[in-house]
């Protein structure tokens, strides 16, 4: 594959981070908030949980296994926040609820809610069982979806909140072997679009807002992840 073909996002970063969204800048913007990320154990999961921590937020993480929280729960307690993990298969709606009620009681009300949790599965759809194939429908657009539906009459009740939907590059272009994952970002980006249309038509917005953000490649840990995906043979 020719990289120019996905835009400027793939190749390497040819200048410093804009100054408006430095650590700096951004120091005790969300102080007192409470900030939710799911997939927070490795990657940009932690990576945006460490730059909520320094930006003051308290944090709930979460991840399939409670144990891969360990180090990202040590880093955004340096910064002098509190921060709670928790086990959560982000595809099950009862656990999500009961995760949910758990952080309020905890730590308060969700202001800020970061999908960030996915998997893929890459090769060929028709060396794909169908059920891997759906499983990355079910774990990076529906989950997301089903953690909006929680969090978002608790926001509107308090009449603000923030949503951040980690899509992909990959969403916006064809990516060959990767059908599961690019399905799911571009109906994630189209959700978060239109929620946030529902929200202007609810006199809602910008007090609750959202955004899909598109990353492009980042060597991550994302092809060994713990959300099960059955293969033949």
């Amino acid at each position: 594959m020719d990289p120019a073909q996905f835009g400027l996002s793939t190749l390497p970063l040819q200048h410093a981070p804009y100054t408006t969204i430095s650590p700096e800048t951004l120091a005790n913007t969300n102080a007192g908030k409470v900030a939710l990320v799911t997939g927070a154990g490795q990657g940009i999961g932690a990576a945006i949980a460490e730059a909520l921590a320094k930006s003051g937020a308290n944090l709930a993480i979460l991840d399939l296994k409670i144990d891969n929280l360990a180090k990202t729960k040590k880093t955004c307690l340096s910064h002098g926040v509190k921060v709670e993990n928790f086990q959560c298969d982000v595809t099950d709606i009862e656990n999500v609820k009961e995760v949910f009620n758990q952080v309020e009681t905890q730590l308060g009300p969700i202001d800020i809610l970061v999908n960030n949790a996915g998997i893929l599965d890459q090769r060929p759809f028709m060396m794909s069982t169908f059920d891997a194939f759906w499983r990355q429908i079910d774990v990076n657009f529906k989950a997301p979806l089903m953690l909006i539906h929680e969090v978002l009459p608790r926001m509107r009740k308090r009449g603000e909140g923030c949503i951040i939907n980690i899509a992909s590059r990959s969403g916006t272009v064809d990516v060959p072997m990767t059908l599961g994952y690019v399905t799911s970002k571009a109906a994630l980006i189209r959700a978060t679009h239109t929620l946030q249309m529902e929200m202007e038509l609810d006199g809602l917005d910008p007090a609750i807002h959202m955004y899909a953000l598109h990353p492009g490649g980042v060597l991550t840990g994302m092809g060994g992840c713990e959300y099960p995906v059955r293969h033949d043979g």
